[in-house]
């Protein structure tokens, strides 16, 4: 058996422009190749592609990689990431294993690496492996890789590409679809560990080099109706086919852009809850084009290209979070584009979050003295920061003339630990006892630790921190208040969300929230109608008293009120609050039955969330029995 040269390299960027940095400019390459393999630029061909995915009981992501060698073939290798000295995760090791077929084969060649959801509830992805003459499925041995060298199935069939989704409705796992180039299969996924073994629909309708699973006609925040549309490439026609009830598949929008489609990419681009698409065209010349179409929020495309530009060599398109315009240090939650061509050039386009939604000029340029074409891109967190890195696969630069010049899988980090993008679709519904329930979408970073819940009364400029909950929980019941139907009767109480990682970064808050409640405002008898403008503690009365006395405090904002009583020598003898008390008019009572007749003082203060003091009184008390 050959022996097999895994090897992690950095090399310099030698080209970028001035704008604010979102990767990082040393590439670090993963290079797979025989070592006795002899070089023969006429007929040497090394086409690597990858998938990222979830896959073992660590933290991290790891990396299935295939690779196809005519002169000296193999097949599938595995790799698993690992950290590096500093634990930022920015190596992978390997193999595990990998198979091979007779050399210089091209019928059994790899045309891509696919990860999906296999078995319902497990956390760890299987993996889909099309070639051109079968599909191979391994499935994950529970945490511990993926299990092989001998696929768990193997479907027959040509398969230039295929894609994991809910073709039906979401029920915790996916179904896969492969394309021929002359008609799309579907295999239902059976639960079992198992999709059917001959192909639940054919689509002989349907030609295709490239096909995805996307949900187009519902929203992307998962619900238990969400099912997946299917688009395809094919030469210079994107199409997206309605999902009819996993029954069958109707056109939604066709739509021809100028040169071959050489990437698909999907994400929600201008923040409507709805997934739109950006294409990535060329015709294998030095000079790329990149397009975003808008989602019509029920499937379709707008045809019209909501922007498109330029691209030296771009060949793969990613979608996903790098920061905002001018700022990595912070996710915004809009997604962002990097297209990767030719000569691994690597442009990134910040959302600009309106308008067109991106520049005609990238705002990250870098380039490496590489001739090979790129085959595939993925925007992935592989150092668990919260960071986006760029993974993308090239072709060889063979006509250069130098036999280490093999496909390789290349890796740019996100420059540092952004702070979390904010929480997505914060609403409300009411709970058991008629309490606020607040819900929101949950952050995608890998670093998320907790969400911080955040209420404010009457205003939208009094924010308290109510509550703190862990990353996997995305809801709130406010039991301090309750749901007031009646306008008439109600007050507002604002609520928003914020995210925070494990370093202690928190994001920009949600979208705020109005919820009408019934007796956030504190009320006397006889109280003003309005909040309080300011902090007070009102004389004691009756005082002096026997052997009861009554406080009244104002606040103008909620907070944390300690209303304690003391004699003479600084005892405390009395506690009449300790807690958060909403804004309004409020009243406390002493009952001093136990203590002796004397002088005493009341100690009033208020402070903030983070214990910072706001307001500070004492008043003197006289019990005479």
């Amino acid at each position: 058996m050959k022996r097999i040269v895994l090897f992690a390299i950095a090399i310099s960027v030698i080209a970028m422009n001035s704008y604010s940095q979102y990767l990082e400019t040393t590439k670090y390459n993963l290079g797979v190749h025989y070592s006795s393999c002899s070089y023969d630029p006429g007929t040497f061909t090394s086409y690597p592609t990858f998938d990222v995915a979830k896959i073992t009981t660590d933290s991290y992501l790891d990396i299935a990689v295939g690779q196809n060698l005519q002169t000296c073939s193999y097949g599938g290798y595995w790799y698993g990431i690992q950290r590096d000295n500093n634990g930022t995760g920015q190596y992978w090791s390997g193999p595990d294993f990998f198979t091979e077929w007779t050399s210089g084969s091209n019928s059994k060649q790899i045309t891509n690496a696919v990860f999906g959801q296999l078995r319902p509830g497990s956390e760890y992805l299987d993996l889909a492996i099309p070639r051109i003459h079968q599909t191979e499925i391994y499935r994950n041995n529970d945490g511990s890789g993926i299990s092989g060298p001998t696929p768990a199935q193997t479907l027959s069939g040509q398969a230039l590409d295929a894609a994991w989704g809910p073709f039906d409705q979401w029920d915790g796992s996916h179904d896969l679809a492969v394309t021929s180039g002359t008609e799309v299969r579907i295999y239902k996924n059976l639960v079992n560990g198992y999709v059917s073994s001959s192909p639940y629909a054919t689509f002989t309708n349907i030609s295709a080099s490239k096909v995805l699973f996307a949900e187009m006609s519902t929203s992307t925040y998962p619900t238990s109706n969400s099912k997946a549309e299917l688009i395809t490439a094919n030469g210079s026609t994107l199409s997206v086919w309605l999902n009819n009830n996993a029954d069958g598949l109707s056109l939604l929008t066709s739509l021809n852009v100028s040169e071959n489609i050489t990437s698909i990419a999907v994400g929600d681009i201008n923040n409507d809850g709805y997934n739109d698409v950006v294409v990535a065209y060329a015709n294998y010349v030095p000079s790329g084009y990149v397009g975003a179409y808008l989602n019509n929020r029920d499937g379709s495309l707008n045809t019209n290209a909501i922007w498109t530009a330029s691209t030296s060599g771009g060949h793969q398109v990613a979608i996903g979070d790098l920061g905002k315009p001018g700022d990595s240090t912070r996710n915004d939650g809009w997604n962002d584009i990097v297209v990767v061509g030719r000569y691994a050039i690597i442009n990134v386009f910040i959302n600009q979050t309106s308008g067109s939604y991106f520049t005609s000029s990238p705002q990250q340029t870098t380039s490496f003295s590489w001739w090979g074409s790129t085959r595939k891109a993925v925007l992935a967190d592989v150092q668990n920061m919260g960071g986006l890195s760029v993974i993308y696969a090239t072709n060889p630069a063979w006509y250069i003339g130098d036999p280490t010049n093999y496909g390789f899988i290349a890796l740019h980090r996100h420059t540092g630990n952004p702070a979390p993008a904010p929480p997505k679709n914060l609403n409300w519904t009411v709970a058991t006892g008629n309490h606020p329930l607040l819900t929101w979408a949950g952050n995608t970073e890998r670093d998320i630790a907790w969400y911080q819940i955040y209420r404010s009364m009457n205003s939208t400029s009094n924010w308290v921190l109510k509550a703190t909950v862990g990353a996997s929980i995305t809801s709130y019941t406010d039991n301090e208040v309750t749901y007031e139907p009646n306008p008439k009767n109600a007050v507002h109480a604002y609520y928003h969300v914020k995210a925070v990682d494990n370093v202690s970064n928190a994001s920009d808050q949600s979208n705020i929230i109005d919820v009408p409640v019934n007796g956030l405002l504190s009320k006397r008898a006889g109280a003003s109608e309005t909040l309080p403008n300011s902090y007070a503690l009102a004389e004691a009365y009756p005082n002096p008293f026997n052997p009861s006395t009554q406080l009244e405090f104002d606040l103008p904002e909620e907070g944390f009120v300690s209303l304690n009583v003391f004699d003479v020598l600084g005892r405390k003898v009395g506690e009449l609050a300790n807690d958060f008390h909403a804004a309004g008019y409020h009243s406390a009572t002493w009952n001093a039955s136990n203590v002796a007749s004397g002088v005493y003082f009341a100690r009033f203060t208020v402070t903030d969330e983070f214990g910072k003091l706001k307001f500070s009184k004492i008043k003197k008390l006289i019990l005479n029995k």
